[in-house]
């Protein structure tokens, strides 16, 4: 039973990222910070303590949701992981509080940094249908 209240119930809770740790951040910086913690499975914590700093520093929230979604459509993201951040981003157009629009957004990076890098064959898709759509040849034969 512990092991299944840990994963599917998130307990213990997951910690909320400190109020008033990032100040003296850069917004661009945490930014680009949190791109990266896509990139590598696990960092959750991490991604929810940037973007805690991230409105500490006083960010606009726009340009972090605009990352969020450069984050998401880089990866193959599963329905499940849409349907959370957009989610997220609409608990934040409808929070009164600064410490609930705060978790709107942080709730979703974590999603994602767990989640996170998926496969990324979707570019890959892409770029052959495109190559195709041209009449580029996608496999030449070689000599057997």
């Amino acid at each position: 039973m512990s092991v299944y209240l840990d994963r599917f119930l998130n307990r213990p809770a997951a910690p909320l990222p400190e109020v008033g740790a990032g100040e003296d951040d850069d917004p661009a910086e945490l930014r680009e910070r949190l791109l990266e913690t896509f990139d590598e499975q696990g960092r959750v914590d991490e991604a929810g303590r940037i973007v805690g700093r991230y409105f500490d520093a006083g960010g606009d929230p726009d340009a972090l949701k605009r990352t969020m979604a450069e984050g998401l459509l880089r990866e193959d993201a599963g329905f499940h992981t849409l349907q959370n951040v957009e989610g997220g981003f609409a608990q934040f157009e409808a929070a009164e509080r600064d410490r609930e629009r705060r978790l709107a957004l942080v709730a979703p990076a974590r999603y994602m940094a767990a989640h996170f890098p998926t496969r990324r064959e979707a570019e890959q898709t892409f770029t052959i249908a495109e190559r195709l759509y041209r009449g580029e040849a996608i496999h030449e034969g070689g000599d057997d």
